[in-house]
């Protein structure tokens, strides 16, 4: 969106969009914003890898300028390498304290030890006698009372 400065849309403002590869390839392309100060551009790059798009316009007084970067890969990138990185992970390996293995049949991982982490259980106990308060002595009260009245009233007293 291109907006003038009292954020009202700039229509048919002309925007420069340079486009470029990695490779150093530029691309220019001139596009024209709607009524609404938006304009778009549809990009079908060449090849993988990143590129970056600048987009200049000139308005009166002014010069806005916007840089982005963006990368394009296949869907299936992670499939072209599929080996694992042994470097790096020999290297995360020794600054953790761990140790790095190929696994493979030969592989004796009989000899591995985990140590067993601290397990520290954290519990709270709070005992409440209810013999000392005065709502359980009211309700045990009440409950034989409204046993011997219903007695009473059926006639079994």
């Amino acid at each position: 969106s291109v907006l003038k400065s009292n954020y009202d849309p700039y229509v048919g403002a002309k925007i420069r969009l340079t486009t470029k590869a990695r490779s150093g390839d530029l691309e220019f392309k001139t596009i024209q914003t709607d009524d609404n100060g938006e304009a778009s551009h549809h990009f079908t790059p060449r090849e993988e890898g990143y590129y970056t798009v600048k987009a200049e316009v000139d308005l009166e007084k002014t010069k806005l300028e916007e840089k982005t970067s963006f990368s394009v890969f296949s869907e299936t990138a992670e499939f072209q390498k599929p080996r694992v990185n042994e470097i790096l992970l020999r290297q995360i390996a020794e600054v953790s304290g761990g140790s790095y293995e190929s696994l493979s049949r030969e592989t004796d991982l009989s000899q591995a030890r985990f140590k067993n982490p601290k397990v520290e259980i954290k519990s709270r106990s709070k005992y409440i006698p209810l013999w000392d308060n005065w709502w359980v002595f009211g309700l045990l009260l009440s409950s034989l009372f409204l046993e011997w009245f219903y007695r009473r009233k059926s006639g079994l007293t």
